[in-house]
């Protein structure tokens, strides 16, 4: 008779411990489940950035073209004609101005006073076209030969001009420049660029050709 009596309580004990175990497994089942699937946090921070933004990055940098760069303006070089003429034309008037307004008064006697400081104003006008004359020849292939001696004339001419507008007279100074007119005049012949002299209507103070003095 006991031994009846415990048979239903040990079947119930083991049915008891086998739904415990079976819900022990179904919760470790589901855990591991979990902790397998990752978080859609997770999944969307490591995902890499999105292909049209780089595409629009690469097109706008294919854009951009270099910058032009600007060539600078050159001045226009002067033809060798103009350079001649300019040769000519500026010893023309310079030689025919010294010769009218400064050596000739000389030689008459009639530089002194007013008229001494007149021909340094002269002077002045024959050192401008001089240097003129200078300048061309430096260009020009035909007068280049003639560029050392209106050099050398540019630095007496100017210093004949200082003297003569403080009103000293320097006979030296004028006879060099003289001569190295002269000189300069048959250098040109011999090149076939001859000069022909041509004097202003009046000198530099005002006074009527013919009235120096």
């Amino acid at each position: 008779m006991s031994a009846l009596r415990t048979a239903p309580a040990a079947i119930a004990l083991i049915l008891a411990l086998g739904v415990a175990g079976c819900g022990g497994s179904s919760t470790t089942t589901t855990r591991t489940q979990a902790a397998a699937t990752p978080s859609p946090a997770t999944t969307s921070t490591s995902s890499p950035p999105s292909q049209p933004a780089t595409r629009a990055k690469t097109s706008a940098r294919a854009v951009r073209r270099p910058a032009i760069r600007r060539q600078p303006r050159t001045k226009a070089t002067p033809t060798p004609h103009a350079e001649l003429t300019t040769f000519q034309t500026s010893l023309g008037s310079a030689f025919g101005t010294f010769h009218r307004y400064v050596y000739a008064p000389f030689q008459s006697g009639s530089l002194v006073g007013n008229a001494v400081n007149r021909a340094g104003s002269s002077t002045s006008d024959v050192l401008h076209d001089v240097v003129q004359a200078k300048d061309a020849a430096g260009g020009g292939t035909a007068v280049r030969a003639l560029f050392a001696s209106l050099a050398e004339l540019t630095a007496t001419t100017n210093e004949l001009a200082v003297k003569l507008e403080h009103g000293q007279l320097d006979s030296s100074g004028i006879k060099a420049v003289n001569g190295q007119i002269a000189s300069i005049e048959q250098d040109a012949a011999a090149t076939g660029v001859p000069i022909k002299e041509h004097a202003p209507r009046s000198a530099p103070s005002g006074a009527p050709i013919g009235a120096e003095g």
